[in-house]
């Protein structure tokens, strides 16, 4: 199953995904626990996380290791996590069609960390609720976030990304693309109704194209034929080229 596919939201879903409560899933005693820990011994093409709702926290550490560990309160939901060392793929995902719509009592925390050396097209893909993933000073070649329904941080400073794309429905999106950067970086994000905030270099030439947003907070960017540029576009060797697609929403632009 494509499970990345699995998160596309129809009109009904995307207005539950609206009224998901946050509170559940805040972190407490859980009733159900998981913890698992692969090595990479071998380079890992393809890294998918999908998880159906829930608070998702990744980070990274200098280990070779990938660590899963993970609360949640039905025991049907208790994450999986497969290396396929044939295809070079790391599957972490919810067993697939076992995941039903969470109540107010139910929660289902997953914290992930992955290897800061991975070089690696990452995929993520989360229903509702929160995530918080911090990849900052990662070797990743790519990632893909799709997202239903909720609040998501995700620092990708200091990273050698190539291509980026964050799908997300309602909620807010902050992203961070700041730091010094070894090669070109093409960015698009899709926003259904919410706030973006995004943070970009200063000392690297980056370029905007915005399509379809209400309110937008440029600060230091330059409005110019059509797309918002910083004073460094043009001039340096590597750049950031993005795109942003909304509906309903504001943009925040910051530099740093």
């Amino acid at each position: 199953m494509n499970y990345l596919k699995g998160v596309k939201l129809t009109g009904s879903l995307l207005l539950f995904m609206a009224t998901f409560q946050l509170s559940s899933c805040q972190s407490k005693s859980g009733e159900f626990s998981y913890s698992n820990t692969v090595n990479l011994n071998d380079p890992i093409k393809e890294t998918e996380i999908v998880m159906g709702a829930g608070k998702l926290n990744i980070n990274t550490h200098a280990a070779t290791s990938v660590v899963l560990e993970a609360d949640f309160s039905k025991e049907a939901w208790k994450p999986e996590m497969e290396l396929d060392q044939s295809f070079g793929k790391l599957s972490i995902s919810q067993p697939d069609g076992k995941f039903n719509s969470m109540k107010d009592e139910d929660y289902n925390d997953w914290r992930i960390k992955l290897p800061k050396s991975l070089e690696s097209d990452l995929n993520i893909a989360l229903g509702a609720g929160e995530g918080k993933i911090n990849l900052s000073d990662a070797s990743l070649n790519s990632v893909k976030f799709e997202a239903g329904a909720g609040d998501f941080d995700i620092n990708l400073s200091r990273t050698d990304l190539s291509a980026l794309e964050v799908n997300a429905g309602v909620g807010q999106i902050t992203l961070d693309l700041s730091g010094a950067r070894k090669n070109n970086l093409r960015a698009q994000i899709n926003g259904g109704v919410g706030a973006i905030s995004l943070t970009l270099p200063r000392e690297t030439g980056v370029r905007i194209k915005v399509n379809g947003l209400g309110g937008i907070d440029q600060n230091d960017f330059i409005k110019r034929d059509g797309y918002f540029v910083n004073d460094q576009y043009g001039k340096t060797s590597e750049s950031i080229e993005v795109e942003i697609n909304g509906g309903l929403g504001s943009l925040a632009l910051k530099m740093r």
